[in-house]
C-alpha cells in the first residue's frame, strides 16, 4: 500500500527542497526484527534521492536497530515528520508494534550529510 508523497518524497523535486535527514528505527526493549533491515531497500529506492542504513547495538542497552541518512525533497512549512513516519512503518510492515519507534531529525549543519555517511560507515565497520 503507498501513502504519503504530499510532503516528502523524490518526485518532488521541483516543488521541494533537498533535505538531510537523520532516522533511527528501533524497537523498545529488545532488538528491531532483521526483516525491517532488508525492507528499507524498498522505502529507499521508492521516495529517497539517496541514503544509507546500518545496523548497530546501543551502547546501554544493546539492542539491535537501525541508523540511517535518508535525503530526500521536504516540505519544511509542515510537519512531514507524521507523513514518513506512517510511510516508513508501512513500508517496514510495522503495523501493530507499540514497541516499534521511528526517530527523525532534520539536519542543517554543516556537511550533515557527510558526517551522517561517516557514522553510519563508522557504525558497519566496527
Amino acid at each position: 500500500m503507498k501513502i504519503g508523497f504530499r510532503f516528502f518524497g523524490k518526485h518532488r523535486k521541483e516543488t521541494l527542497p533537498e533535505c538531510v535527514l537523520s532516522v533511527t528505527i528501533s524497537r523498545k526493549g529488545g532488538d528491531i526484527p532483521l526483516n525491517w533491515f532488508t525492507r528499507t531497500n524498498g522505502f529507499m529506492n521508492e521516495y529517497l534521492i539517496r541514503g544509507m542504513v546500518s545496523l548497530e547495538r546501543g551502547k546501554k542497552m544493546r539492542n539491535l536497530h537501525m541508523q540511517c541518512c535518508f535525503v530526500t525533497y521536504v516540505a519544511l512549512d509542515c510537519d512531514f515528520t507524521k507523513e514518513m513516519k506512517a510511510v516508513i512503518r508501512d513500508e517496514l510492515g510495522i503495523y501493530n508494534d507499540e514497541w516499534a519507534v521511528v526517530c527523525i531529525k532534520l539536519r542543517s549543519d554543516s556537511n550533515a550529510e557527510a558526517k551522517l555517511y561517516g557514522y553510519c560507515y563508522k557504525v558497519i565497520s566496527n
